[in-house]
C-alpha cells in the first residue's frame, strides 16, 4: 500500500498500458487456440479480468466524481480562505 502511494502519474500510465497490452495479447491467443478458448479454467480467468476491469472504472468514476467535488469547494469564492488556510491542493483526476 506504501508503494502504491508513491507511485507518480507517470509511473501510473506505464503500468496500466503495460496491463493492458498483457491482458489484449492474453485474450487475443486464448481465441486463437480453439483448445483453450473452451477451457474452463481460461474462461474463468477471462470472466475474472472482466469483473476487475469493470470494478476498476467504476471505482476511478467515483473517485473522479470526489476529486472533482473537493476541486469546486476549494475554487468557491466563500470557502476559498478555508482551503487556503487549511494549504489544500488541487488533485488530479484519474484517467
Amino acid at each position: 500500500e506504501d508503494t502504491l502511494q508513491n507511485i507518480k502519474d507517470t509511473e501510473r500510465t506505464i503500468v496500466k498500458s503495460f496491463l493492458v497490452q498483457t491482458a489484449q495479447a492474453l485474450f487475443y491467443y486464448g481465441e486463437q487456440n480453439e483448445q483453450l478458448s473452451v477451457n474452463p479454467e481460461y474462461v474463468s480467468l477471462k470472466k475474472s479480468l472482466a469483473e476487475v476491469d469493470e470494478h476498476f472504472r467504476q471505482q476511478v468514476a467515483i473517485y473522479n466524481a470526489a476529486v472533482t467535488n473537493y476541486n469546486f469547494w476549494g475554487k468557491l469564492f466563500a470557502y476559498r480562505w478555508v482551503s487556503r488556510l487549511m494549504k489544500h491542493k488541487e488533485k488530479e483526476l484519474i484517467s
